[in-house]
């Protein structure tokens, strides 16, 4: 089932495989508008993850909005959203609209009390398994640098005296640098920023979904991005880090990546701890990634979500987290969402960071011009506090 975290109704909705606006819209309205007649209660309980419990706390009318939000979601039919009383003042009547003023217009006209939202809000629980990775607003402010300045050869931190890189490296179209991070005057920390793949959506949604022994890691991973770590290997990117953590250089070991960049960045942080679990442990390396690919089979990920803490961020609209589309492949590491609109959590409109529990947790979205780019997670982790 895709899932599809909206702004207003983030975490609460899971929605059945979105149908394109352009296509099939006349039988889609057909089939919507039947649904539509049935049970509110019976849409929420099948469609979504609002919490059953709480629908008595809810009048007719307003489980009623919330069903039928969700149909329009699923079929993206203007039609049907028009037809709700609550669009009256909202635009062009989508319920779900992507921008404006209209991401506010169902709690403007008070179709839907707050005490019916907190009453129907599932109770969400963090990842039962794994090393968790806590949200650190500071931190990643100063990794997503790194992950930007991935993109320039060499990168320029001369705007950031907490940032200086060290030596650089690039082979066959894949390239990283090892920068150093001295958050105080007495600390040096390691971080490694690995580049990704920007631009060209066509390049990314191509991503093959082959699989490989991985070497050591004894399991399957995408043989794509297993290439391109092996590139890095033949530059010393690997022995450079392992003579600076061994030499005292390193007082604690990040991993960057962006978009393939991440995807490469697991494989990097899977390997070094394979060859040194005690020294490469959850307390002293730590690798973060923003709109990144699996790379893993489920069995693999399913290891490494329990032996290296991980940050993943999701911004919303990305496209790259729902690939490869394997089932067999799996993300791991702590997801957090990043979006703009409306938080159920704080009930305010706003810059939102939240921690989702489902692991291998990606957002259904077209945006890849716009929320993908390494540039969108760096504005929008400017906003994290």
């Amino acid at each position: 089932m895709f899932r599809d975290h909206l702004h207003l109704l983030t975490t609460l909705l899971t929605a059945t495989t979105i149908l394109t606006a352009t296509a099939g819209c006349d039988e889609a309205q057909s089939d919507t508008s039947s649904e539509a007649e049935a049970d509110p209660r019976d849409i929420l309980e099948d469609k979504t993850e609002l919490n059953p419990a709480g629908f008595d706390d809810c009048s007719d009318d307003e489980l009623q909005t919330l069903a039928d939000q969700v149909l329009c979601l699923e079929a993206e039919q203007a039609a049907l959203c028009e037809a709700a009383d609550v669009t009256e003042d909202c635009g062009q009547g989508d319920l779900f609209a992507l921008g404006g003023e209209n991401q506010a217009c169902v709690f403007a006209e008070d179709a839907v009390s707050e005490a019916c939202l907190q009453a129907v809000a599932p109770t969400r629980e963090p990842p039962s398994n794994g090393v968790s990775a806590s949200k650190n607003c500071g931190q990643s402010k100063v990794l997503i640098d790194v992950a930007q300045g991935a993109y320039f050869d060499p990168p320029d931190y001369s705007d950031k005296y907490y940032l200086d890189t060290v030596e650089t490296f690039s082979n066959n179209g894949t390239y990283a640098h090892i920068a150093t991070y001295s958050p105080d005057p007495i600390t040096e920390r390691c971080v490694v920023g690995i580049r990704g793949s920007d631009s060209d959506a066509e390049k990314i949604a191509s991503i093959s979904t082959d699989m490989v022994t991985c070497g050591a890691l004894g399991g399957q991973c995408s043989e794509v991005f297993k290439d391109a770590y092996d590139d890095l290997v033949d530059t010393g990117l690997v022995s450079t880090i392992k003579d600076m953590v061994e030499g005292g250089e390193c007082e604690r070991l990040y991993i960057v990546g962006h978009s393939r960049g991440g995807a490469i960045a697991d494989l990097l942080a899977a390997f070094l701890y394979e060859s040194s679990p005690s020294t490469y442990n959850s307390s002293y390396m730590y690798v973060e990634t923003y709109g990144q690919p699996r790379v893993f089979n489920t069995a693999l990920a399913d290891e490494y979500h329990g032996k290296i803490r991980k940050l993943r961020w999701v911004a919303a609209y990305d496209p790259v987290p729902a690939l490869p589309a394997s089932s067999s492949m799996k993300h791991w590491g702590t997801p957090y969402l990043i979006y703009w609109g409306f938080s159920f959590s704080s009930f305010s409109f706003g810059y939102h960071f939240e921690e989702q529990s489902d692991q291998d947790y990606w957002y259904l979205g077209a945006g890849y011009n716009t929320a993908h780019p390494v540039g969108n997670y760096d504005d929008n982790l400017d906003h994290c506090s």
